[in-house]
């Protein structure tokens, strides 16, 4: 396989992943005061969740697919554990000082165990779902999953791991759905979820682009971002036709999703994608914007209730709306410039030092 052109820097899927980053902020931005989400709009927003495992797939696929198997796992854990553990223990650590802050964290040391190490189980604190104690992490045990059975595929050669990964996910899947647990506790049930199919989906965009065949007229590629945006802001779910649960995902959310994500990458694809600095620092900032924003959106109530503004009206709203995501922001990339980036860096020098002393044994 024909690496794609050194031009293309995926700049239209860097900005896609701020984009998803936000849409979940702005999502639980209505939690924070639910006497102001009357007036907000949300529509489907949790589907930048959704949005994010397409370019997940898509990412991997197009950037890992002459690595070692050993190698991708390491770079994987260091992308993703250090932040996630730093804010899964701070918030152990707040909910041990303050617990009346947190109405819905229900600690214990098994809990915390199982969060540090993508392990699912049923969250007293959140109705019994299989959510780990920062909430948002509930996606990161499926992009977990889906890196271990990645690494499995690199050691395939190269044509069979698309067709290998298809395989893996559907005998995942069929075993999930008839787990005879309730759905809400089955850890089978959890990992069957037809989300995996999206990072399938994103693979197969990623195949597509890197053996340079995704040549798509950019009229076709702005109608499938704007169609799977107004798809976004419908339920369209109702529509679909197939047997549940794989109907809402098949059509309502892996469809949209993989559409917009498609057309954005063919737009990267004919070079029609241009360099914009915050948009670009935004998703260099979308995991801290994923993981902090509860914290950040916390923050921006207790300042905002320390105003005494508590007329309930659409003004007060969308001004709450306003600061709390100005809060967000700010507050991302602060942790992404002090905590997350100089992590990430720290770890990546630490691993090319060991693997050249190794390479010299």
């Amino acid at each position: 396989m024909t690496p794609p052109p050194e031009r293309q820097k995926l700049l239209g899927v860097q900005y896609l992943r701020a984009v998803a980053a936000l849409m979940v902020a702005y999502l639980h931005l209505g939690g924070q005061m639910p006497h102001y989400s009357r007036f907000l709009v949300f529509g489907r927003l949790q589907m930048g969740v959704d949005i994010f495992f397409v370019i997940s797939g898509f990412i991997m696929f197009v950037t890992s697919h002459d690595s070692r198997p050993g190698e991708f796992a390491v770079r994987r854990i260091i992308r993703i554990v250090p932040l996630y553990w730093l804010l899964t223990i701070a918030l152990a650590a707040m909910a041990l000082i303050r617990p009346q802050l947190f109405r819905t964290t229900m600690l214990s040391s098994a809990y915390l165990v199982k969060s540090l190490l993508f392990i699912p189980y049923a969250n007293p604190g959140q109705d019994g779902n299989l959510f780990p104690l920062l909430v948002p992490g509930w996606t990161l045990n499926f992009e977990m999953f889906f890196y271990l059975v990645f690494t499995v595929v690199l050691f395939a050669k190269l044509r069979y791991r698309l067709a290998l990964s298809l395989v893996v996910f559907s005998v995942v899947f069929v075993v999930g759905t008839r787990a005879e647990l309730p759905a809400t506790r089955s850890v089978f049930a959890f990992y069957g979820n037809p989300r995996l199919f999206e990072f399938w989906a994103g693979m197969l965009i990623g195949h597509f682009y890197a053996r340079r065949t995704l040549s798509i007229p950019r009229v076709a590629c702005f109608a499938m971002i704007i169609v799977g945006l107004l798809v976004l802001a419908t339920n369209y779910q109702d529509l679909a036709p197939f047997y549940r649960p794989m109907g809402e995902n098949a059509l309502s959310y892996l469809v949209p999703s993989a559409a917009i994500v498609l057309g954005v990458v063919g737009l990267e694809y004919s070079g029609g994608v241009r360099y914009l600095k915050w948009p670009a620092l935004l998703g260099d900032a979308s995991y801290s914007i994923y993981l902090g924003h509860i914290f950040l959106l916390g923050v921006a109530r207790t300042l905002w209730a320390h105003t005494r503004i508590d007329q309930v009206d659409p003004v007060h709203a969308i001004l709450f709306a306003l600061f709390g995501m100005a809060i967000c922001l700010t507050g991302s990339v602060l942790i992404y410039w002090w905590l997350e980036k100089p992590m990430h860096e720290a770890l990546k020098s630490v691993y090319k030092r060991c693997a050249v002393v190794a390479s010299r044994r």
